[in-house]
């Protein structure tokens, strides 16, 4: 299960057509959409007819954080049986086989302590390396663009106090609902 966050964006560009049209081709076929007032995101491409999609637009902007963090609690409620959930932002283009190289790595992760798994590679990472999992050290993580879940990670981060109480750089509204 996919969900993506889309944001208004000054320049009118529309993202969000390119990263869905990725993502069906990545194998992604769950999708959550979760959008900020005034968000381009659509017309939705013809290829929604073979896919499961939700779509929500906040009645009230709630930034960043608040607007993935109400993307994270709808995941986690729609998830069913999944124990793979995938999130990121509008403007993330995925590899041809992001979905079933995400199910088979997260395969051979432990499950305990798990947190998340990266799916995104900045242009700041990139090095002349193997492609494949790399680990490597950094007091700063590049944004959320793109983070698989387990199901019990993204329900640890949604339910803890910490960030419920936080609100982002900007201290933005509380995001709507609650995790139950």
């Amino acid at each position: 299960m996919l969900g993506i966050t889309t944001a208004p964006r000054p320049e009118c560009a529309n993202y969000f057509n390119d990263t869905f049209a990725s993502a069906f081709d990545a194998g992604f076929r769950e999708f959550v959409i979760r959008s900020e007032p005034e968000s381009i995101c659509g017309p939705f491409p013809a290829r929604t007819a073979a896919c499961s999609m939700s779509a929500t637009v906040n009645p009230l902007r709630l930034g960043n954080y608040g607007n993935w963090l109400a993307l994270a609690r709808d995941l986690y409620r729609l998830a069913g049986d999944d124990e793979i959930i995938v999130t990121a932002e509008d403007d993330v283009i995925f590899s041809p086989d992001t979905a079933a190289k995400t199910e088979e790595i997260m395969a051979g992760l432990p499950k305990e302590g798990f947190g998340f798994l990266s799916l995104y590679s900045s242009s700041i990472y990139q090095r002349a390396i193997p492609d494949g999992v790399h680990h490597f050290s950094s007091k700063c993580l590049w944004g959320a663009c793109c983070l698989a879940w387990t199901k019990e990670s993204l329900w640890s981060v949604i339910t803890n106090p910490f960030f419920l109480k936080w609100r982002g750089i900007d201290n933005n509204p509380p995001p709507i609902g609650n995790p139950n």
